[in-house]
């Protein structure tokens, strides 16, 4: 059986995908989604989503598949992730165009630019059984859409914020999340902790801000707390719908979109994200 190696990044989202996180997305794209994607902000079948999640495939390996082969996917340390069954491969013609609609601009200087183009121009595309989660759902402050909404139930609520964050808090932040208690049953306060740039603050130093506010300064029954394992992509305006998404699989009903939202030095207006979520 082929094999094929997946990154830290990759088998996070695959781990993403079987937990509902990015639903209705539950496999790696194909082509039609993938361009619609880009161009549409929509899947290929009209639901609004906008960023592409695929899994790349070096060339070679690429011309010695076929459709209904399996492919057995290995992490890095060589363990025994699942196997995919390949429904479909294909070349992203122009990678440096796609970069720009998504990104609004193909500066590598902007760090989810680099990464992007520097992915292989071959995607695959099929159906995965996992037998390994990533080792995220070991991390005790992880939480996946159904245990939230689980203690939605529990605790009677019925309008939930989310808040989204990348910092320990500080004083807009915390006027936001009052607010955002005002308007709503409860607050989810909801930090990344996937893959980011250097020089964004550490899980440690996140979760231990969080941890001091909610004890000491807010009000128990009124705030959830969780992280969220999803590597940023720094893509602004449509990373901003990305997050609102996935919180309402998360059982929430009302999102906090921040200034300039996923945003990266000066690639982007500050109420840019704002906007596209509005429309």
């Amino acid at each position: 059986m082929n094999s094929l190696k997946l990154n830290s990044e990759t088998w996070l989202d695959l781990t993403n995908m079987e937990k509902g996180v990015y639903s209705p997305v539950v496999k790696f794209m194909g082509k039609a989604d993938y361009q619609s994607v880009v161009n549409n902000l929509r899947l290929d079948d009209g639901v609004v989503w906008p960023l592409p999640i695929t899994l790349e495939i070096d060339e070679g390996q690429a011309s010695n598949l076929n459709n209904g082969d399996l492919i057995e996917l290995t992490s890095d340390d060589e363990k025994n992730i699942g196997t995919l069954k390949v429904e479909e491969i294909f070349k992203i013609n122009d990678l440096k165009g796609d970069v720009l609609k998504l990104f609004g601009t193909d500066s590598q200087e902007h760090p989810g630019v680099k990464k992007e183009l520097d992915k292989s121009l071959f995607r695959i595309s099929g159906s995965v059984d996992l037998k390994l989660e990533s080792p995220i759902v070991d991390d005790p402050n992880i939480m996946f859409p159904e245990d939230i909404k689980k203690k939605k139930k529990e605790l009677g609520i019925e309008s939930l914020s989310g808040f989204q964050t990348r910092n320990p808090p500080h004083r807009a932040h915390e006027h936001l999340q009052r607010v955002a208690m005002e308007v709503s049953d409860a607050l989810l306060i909801h930090p990344i902790t996937g893959w980011k740039k250097t020089g964004d603050f550490t899980p440690e130093a996140i979760v231990a801000a969080y941890t001091k506010m909610i004890r000491d300064f807010y009000p128990k029954d009124k705030v959830l707390f969780a992280t969220l394992s999803v590597a940023m992509r720094y893509a602004g305006p449509r990373e901003a719908m990305f997050h609102a998404l996935i919180r309402r699989n998360y059982g929430c009903t009302h999102f906090v979109v921040g200034r300039d939202h996923a945003g990266v030095g000066d690639f982007y207006k500050k109420y840019e994200a704002q906007e596209l979520c509005q429309s």
